[in-house]
């Protein structure tokens, strides 16, 4: 089964696509928010374009598992994206995905320019690879 990660940002979400076997996350694209229509258009034609199955939402949580403002905002993108696409969808609980992405692209040798451009698709690589790695019965479909 073939999955798209995405980590959800107010101004850019970063998006990871597996590969067909649903084994091995790879970062895919980032998206600017420019405005709304537009940026859940461009969502749904990846997804189109890319033949996903099913789709995987960073979910974030303060370390203690409480939510945040940003943990409301991904509710509501996940709702409205749930009616734009019929696929389903997972919430996969992160916590500073940014941060580990942008680690693992300095010891990758990436300049700031680089990290700076990529570390929200990283950052979508973290969350699905996260999901991916888990056993299946671990993973629940959330309905919006």
């Amino acid at each position: 089964m073939k999955y798209a990660g995405i980590d959800y940002g107010l101004k850019r979400t970063g998006i990871a696509i597996s590969d067909s076997s649903g084994i091995i996350a790879f970062p895919r694209q980032t998206i600017t928010l420019v405005n709304k229509d537009t940026f859940y258009v461009s969502l749904v034609e990846l997804f189109i374009k890319e033949k996903v199955e099913a789709i995987v939402i960073g979910l974030p949580l303060f370390s203690d598992g409480s939510e945040s403002f940003i943990t409301s905002e991904v509710r509501k993108f996940s709702g409205t994206l749930s009616q734009k696409i019929n696929l389903p969808l997972f919430f996969m609980p992160e916590f500073l995905s940014t941060y580990e992405a942008k680690n693992i692209l300095k010891e990758l040798g990436c300049k700031k320019s680089k990290i700076q451009s990529t570390k929200d698709q990283q950052a979508a690589v973290c969350i699905l690879q996260s999901f991916l790695d888990q056993p299946k019965e671990r993973r629940i479909c959330h309905h919006i």
